[in-house]
């Protein structure tokens, strides 16, 4: 299992750690069920899946720059990934 912890509620998992590998994959898994609950648009959620390549990449810096609103998860209670070195994470 690829997470150090596994939350209640999937969606928890937008505020997935940035530069952490496969960060930016788990973001978008999180939009991508926000989407379906209709809590974010499409548009959204596109910002998400082109951020999903590269782990580094925060998506609420894009949604700012397009003055689209950022997903309201509560990011109270974030969950980690497992520990990887850094110089193995890639953007």
């Amino acid at each position: 299992m690829p997470f150090a912890a596994m939350a209640d509620d999937p969606a928890q998992f937008i505020h997935a750690p940035l530069g952490q590998r496969g960060s930016g994959r788990v973001r978008y898994g999180a939009a991508m069920l926000l989407w379906q609950r209709g809590l974010i648009s499409a548009e959204v959620l596109e910002v998400y899946r082109v951020a999903s390549a590269h782990d580094g990449r925060d998506p609420l810096l894009e949604l700012r720059s397009l003055g689209l609103p950022p997903p309201d998860v509560p990011a109270d209670n974030l969950y980690k990934l497992e520990d990887t070195p850094q110089d193995q994470v890639s953007d």
